[in-house]
């Protein structure tokens, strides 16, 4: 089986920004050991995540650290991305617009050649737009990922035996559904 990240490198397209995967499992790994990460947040957390954030019963201030902080680089990255699909929606509506004006202002006498190079222009834009919903595809992937690969590893550092829930406490299901909601706005 393929891992992730190296299916997310494989799906990269060069000139695109990506949810930095590799970044935030370092992350994950170095805030559960204790050390600092270079990857640590830079801005507070978002009002949506207060909730989640909340200090539960039998965590230590340590690990509500370690949640906040992943929790903020979390949302960044999915700033980052949605800022980066924000633009490119935005620039193919734009050639979208674009190609319709020249489709309607050519006559029935217009050549095949300037036909046919509209075409060439639809399909191309036809293309883009599905490569950006397998951006979106691949993005979201790698968020619910990493939020699962967070919960496994701090319920590890709380020695919560494997399938155990209990741990999440009042916190349960609201890293997916939070996600859900970010990706919805996509």
């Amino acid at each position: 089986m393929v891992k992730f990240a190296q299916k997310l490198d494989g799906n990269r397209y060069s000139d695109w920004l990506y949810v930095d995967y590799k970044g935030l499992k370092k992350q994950i790994n170095a805030l559960l050991q204790g050390k600092e990460s270079p990857h640590g947040p830079s801005t507070p957390a978002a009002p949506e995540l207060r909730s989640v954030l909340l200090l539960h019963q039998g965590e230590s201030a340590t690990m509500r650290g370690a949640r906040f902080a992943f929790f903020v680089s979390l949302g960044e990255q999915r700033d980052i991305v949605e800022k980066f699909y924000d633009d490119e929606l935005r620039r193919a509506e734009e050639q979208l617009t674009m190609l319709l004006e020249q489709l309607n202002s050519c006559s029935s006498a217009s050549s095949d050649r300037s036909r046919s190079s509209l075409q060439r222009a639809a399909t191309d834009l036809y293309r883009r737009l599905a490569q950006l919903r397998n951006y979106c595809i691949l993005n979201y992937t790698g968020l619910i990922k990493l939020a699962k690969k967070f919960d496994k590893k701090l319920a590890k550092a709380m020695d919560v035996p494997d399938g155990s829930d209990e741990w999440k406490g009042e916190w349960k299901g609201e890293v997916p559904s939070l996600l859900s909601e970010w990706m919805a706005e996509l």
